[in-house]
């Protein structure tokens, strides 16, 4: 819970790193938050009155908050690998012409089309791309958004140095 109240706190960071950690545990966490939320919506729903529920607006008001905050961790995530954040402007662009494709198809009668599989076939392989790099570990040591924030390679200061040396001498 720590890692999603972090990305709620860096609301619209979008500077500096997120290791995986933080990324995955506000992906998990947000998740499950919109799988309750839905299930509440359905479950006090009935079938007259699908606009009419409260929960929809819940749903809909929890989106449009969580979205920033989705936006700058998955951004920090992509800073981690040593990608530039523009990726998120890149696949949601891709999402959105793939999807428009499979519209077309759909809206052509048949679900079946060749656009229909094209669009199909774009949206999983963006996502799958993005999975891979949001799955990549943290590219060791500093890069341009700032230190390793697993503290891994990072460069060593002089005062660590220092502290290393004095340790090294009472040893002896």
């Amino acid at each position: 819970m720590k890692w999603f109240l972090k990305c709620i706190r860096q609301y619209a960071d979008f500077k500096g790193r997120a290791r995986r950690k933080e990324f995955w545990w506000f992906t998990l966490i947000n998740y499950i938050i919109c799988l309750i939320l839905t299930f509440i919506w359905i479950f006090t729903t009935d079938a007259n009155g699908i606009f009419l529920n409260p929960a929809l607006y819940i749903i809909l008001a929890y989106c449009l908050a969580i979205f920033v905050p989705t936006l700058s961790v998955m951004v920090r995530r992509l800073h981690d690998i040593g990608r530039s954040g523009l990726w998120c402007l890149y696949m949601m662009i891709a999402q959105f012409v793939f999807s428009f494709i499979s519209a077309i198809g759909n809206a052509s009668g048949n679900t079946l089309s060749l656009a229909t599989l094209i669009g199909g076939i774009g949206e999983i392989c963006v996502f799958i791309w993005m999975l891979v790099w949001f799955f990549t570990d943290s590219q060791q040591g500093e890069n341009e958004w700032g230190p390793n924030p697993k503290g891994e390679g990072n460069a060593v200061t002089e005062s660590d140095d220092s502290n290393t040396i004095k340790e090294d001498h009472q040893s002896l």
